[in-house]
């Protein structure tokens, strides 16, 4: 289905009220499916101003905070006055707390999701965690502890998500550096038709884009392209496809990132610096694959899934199921 073309907003007024200026669109994720690729492919355009940092904490942790502290926080820095105004936190698609808020924030919101397989997407999720050491399982034993959180109710699709989700991020937030996951959201962050059905619940269908990680990969000048439209931006605009970003981590990233951690070089090297050491460390060594137990257990849960996901997005997704 395409995406509905949108007619660029008016450049805005740099004095302007501090609602006027909120983003007016939102990269949702999946998480491990594109988003910094798709990020990066819109920043350096002249109409467009993305959240500095790329994440923001604001409608999972901050929204009491208001709205004036939100802009202040992550986006006022560098803005001249870019119609377009963009918001990349990967984790709003499957926090189910976030789609009412981002609606009594921004109601008029553009949004875009881009999704992956949801098996390699579990997993590719669950590598980067280990990979940072934030995850201390091996895979087949996380997704167990993933099953068993989620028969217990504790997930990040229920009742107590929030609590979840604010535990998970707290060490990051408070300065004590990456810690062992508090609770594990791979398996959930699949479930695409439910996250994208929350939010429809808002926002009518054509406020929402839905994009694809196999489209990104084999065409990723035509998906940009359709990105752009959705957006109001000129696709003649774009000239060259975007880099990929997040690149797999290999076998030798963890122990490197380890010392990395442990060290905090993330206080005292600049954020560039920073991202072409993790670069560097992400390509020594190899990758492990998933065991053919867990592809089996994954493919059989998300099949029901996928199959509301295409009736939603009308697209054959039968390659997801193989």
């Amino acid at each position: 289905m395409p995406c509905d073309p949108w007619t660029r907003p008016p450049a805005r007024e740099k004095n302007a009220d501090v609602m006027s200026q909120l983003p007016n669109f939102f990269l949702l994720g999946a998480p491990k499916s594109g988003t910094t690729t798709l990020y990066h492919g819109l920043e350096k355009h002249p109409a467009v101003h993305l959240s500095t940092p790329k994440e923001p904490y604001y409608f999972e942790d901050e929204y009491a905070q208001g709205p004036e502290f939100y802009w202040r926080t992550y986006f006022a820095t560098g803005w001249t006055g870019q119609p377009l105004i963009g918001d990349a936190r990967a984790a709003h698609l499957y926090l189910p707390y976030v789609p009412r808020r981002i609606y009594d924030t921004v109601p008029d919101a553009r949004l875009v999701a881009i999704l992956r397989n949801p098996v390699e997407r579990a997993f590719s999720h669950w590598w980067m965690q280990y990979c940072y050491g934030r995850e201390p399982l091996g895979f087949d034993q996380a997704l167990r502890e993933n099953r068993q959180a989620i028969g217990n109710g504790d997930s990040y699709e229920g009742e107590h998500a929030e609590q979840l989700w604010r535990a998970h991020i707290a060490p990051e937030r408070d300065g004590r550096g990456l810690r062992p996951v508090s609770a594990r959201p791979y398996i959930e962050a699949g479930h695409y038709a439910d996250h994208l059905e929350r939010y429809l619940r808002y926002f009518p269908r054509s406020r929402l884009c839905i994009l694809f990680h196999d489209d990104l990969r084999r065409a990723p000048l035509e998906t940009m392209r359709r990105l752009y439209e959705f957006l109001g931006l000129d696709p003649a605009d774009l000239r060259d496809a975007p880099a990929r970003e997040n690149v797999a981590l290999t076998g030798f990233s963890r122990p490197l990132f380890l010392v990395s951690n442990r060290l905090r070089f993330d206080r005292v090297l600049p954020r560039k610096v920073l991202a072409v050491l993790r670069t560097t460390l992400s390509q020594i060594g190899s990758r492990p694959k998933i065991s053919p137990q867990s592809r089996d257990w994954l493919r059989e849960h998300y099949e029901p899934h996928n199959r509301r996901l295409e009736a939603l997005v009308g697209r054959d997704l039968a390659d997801w199921d193989r």
